[in-house]
């Protein structure tokens, strides 16, 4: 990963998508699960436009450093391949898709 991160701010969500990518790159092939969380209890809330306008900028910037990466191409595949069936299982599919799109366009 020290390679990657001359390339790119691994500090984000970039970090997990990476090492995920490359470890399936390397053993060939993919595990899948569901994670738990819990709120953060010392979040002190901002408004909302505030909040969709970094959290835009944040999933954007985060992309943008995996477009930076050597696993690039693998998550263009899987946004371009991938339906987005599965995840608007759990979440509305606006929402899912607005995330994919801004994904699509910070890779460029």
């Amino acid at each position: 990963m020290a390679h990657s991160n001359r390339f790119a701010n691994m500090r984000g969500f970039a970090t997990d998508y990476f090492v995920s990518l490359r470890a399936a790159e390397i053993t060939g092939g993919f595990l899948t699960g569901y994670v738990s969380s819990n709120q953060n209890k010392f979040y002190g809330g901002k408004d909302e436009t505030d909040e969709f306008q970094g959290v835009t900028k944040f999933i954007s910037e985060q992309t943008a450093a995996l477009g930076r990466t050597r696993v690039a191409e693998n998550i263009r595949h899987g946004l371009r391949d991938r339906s987005v069936e599965n995840i608007a299982e759990f979440y509305d599919r606006p929402d899912v898709e607005y995330v994919r799109d801004l994904m699509v366009e910070a890779l460029g």
